[in-house]
């Protein structure tokens, strides 16, 4: 093998060692900023779901207690019966309990659709 063979056989020789090894160096910094974003999105995503469930909660105390200070509300699902709720519902709305007999569909424009009467 002649002297430029074998110059030219070392020199493609580091070039790639030197090119294995930067690939190599970059591949492991990708790796770990990857992992660190990662890290970093799941940690953002845990606090944005706790704060959801903490707002969630707090809704459903809020209701809870709206529902336990409405009496006659509370009265109406004790009873298992809609006529207590029903009864406050017709006297909010001015409606005497035997006109109220009749449910439907409204349509836009004010007509009854599919009335079922009892």
């Amino acid at each position: 093998m002649s002297l430029r063979t074998r110059i030219a056989l070392t020199f493609v020789l580091l070039l790639a060692g030197v090119l294995a090894a930067a690939f190599l160096a970059v591949s492991a910094a990708n790796r770990a900023n990857a992992q660190r974003e990662i890290d970093r999105q799941l940690a953002v995503g845990n606090h944005v779901f706790e704060r959801a469930l903490e707002s969630n909660r707090r809704q459903l105390v809020q209701a809870a207690q709206v529902l336990a200070a409405d009496d006659s509300g509370w009265n109406g699902f004790a009873d298992f019966g809609q006529h207590v709720v029903g009864e406050n519902r017709r006297d909010a709305v001015g409606i005497d309990g035997d006109k109220a007999d009749c449910t439907g569909i409204v349509d836009a424009a004010d007509t009854l659709d599919d009335a079922r009467c009892r």
